[in-house]
């Protein structure tokens, strides 16, 4: 069984040099309702927002450096992949290969390199409800 994967921006992970260790996802958008304490009051007052914010969807991954390469140079490969600029790209995950996200890169990747591998965390910000293929 092969080793689970994303798509994207149109390319899995799996033509890269990298593989993906986790990930964490949200079941659900957080709703933007607001409580509100109001003094000598016990609880708070709700304040019904029917919208959600966005999901925070994070993935872990490894980079195994090719032989005629260097942890950087790949890294720069994969920095390109994520580079999406103005829009929110398409994000599926090989265990769950029915629900599309629509995201966007949200964080600046930190590289922690251990000799010829390294690994990093990329947060991708996507909208609150994916879409089922």
């Amino acid at each position: 069984m092969a080793i689970p994967g994303i798509t994207f921006n149109g390319v899995h992970s799996s033509t890269l040099p990298i593989v993906m260790l986790d990930s964490r996802r949200p079941l659900f958008a957080q709703p933007k309702d607001t409580y509100v304490d109001i003094p000598f009051r016990s609880g708070s007052v709700l304040v019904f927002d029917p919208s959600f914010n966005d999901i925070e969807v994070e993935v872990d991954f490894l980079i195994k450096t090719p032989a005629n390469s260097t942890v950087y140079k790949e890294a720069r490969r994969i920095a390109q992949w994520l580079t999406t600029h103005e829009t929110r790209r398409p994000l599926v995950f090989d265990d769950d290969p029915t629900f599309t996200y629509q995201a966007k890169v949200s964080n600046s990747i930190d590289l922690e390199r251990v000799v010829e591998w390294g690994t990093f965390t990329v947060v991708f910000r996507c909208l609150p409800h994916t879409q089922e293929v």
